[in-house]
């Protein structure tokens, strides 16, 4: 609604598209699509053995974005459970996967935007997450053993 009410400014601007700036926003786009895809996929494949083929796990996250358009996101978790359990992961796995999925695009996102190392904050911020990241390796390799 924001757009619609202040469509007046959107329309007086002076837009200028460059094409090379355009499909440069596009490649990266999808490569940042794509790197998250597989990094969902090593978060599964790391919390359930058998691991899903690549494929198929990638085709569930990209169609199961449709379902964060419905609000709280329900259907985006809901339809990744449902389709890796057709390849034997439990709901719960998938769920756990996701979570991680978010936590870890969220801190990456919030590392990146903070502002420079003032008293050496984002530097601590990184070494947690890095101690965070090697935890939850370990808690996998716990959980794959036992």
């Amino acid at each position: 609604w924001t757009v619609a009410g202040a469509w007046s400014v959107v329309t007086s601007f002076d837009w200028q598209l460059s094409a090379g700036w355009l499909v440069l926003a596009a490649v990266l786009g999808l490569a940042s699509m794509l790197l998250s895809a597989l990094a969902y996929e090593a978060i599964l494949g790391g919390l359930h053995h058998p691991a899903p083929p690549v494929a198929a796990t990638v085709a569930a996250w990209a169609k199961s974005l449709l379902g964060r358009y419905v609000p709280g996101n329900v259907l985006m978790v809901a339809g990744r459970a449902v389709m890796a359990e057709a390849h034997g992961v439990p709901k719960r796995v998938t769920v756990a996967a996701t979570t991680y999925e978010q936590v870890v695009a969220l801190v990456a996102a919030s590392l990146l935007a903070a502002s420079p190392n003032k008293g050496g904050h984002r530097d601590r911020a990184i070494r947690l997450v890095d101690s965070a990241i090697q935890e939850v390796r370990a808690g996998i390799g716990f959980a794959a053993t036992h």
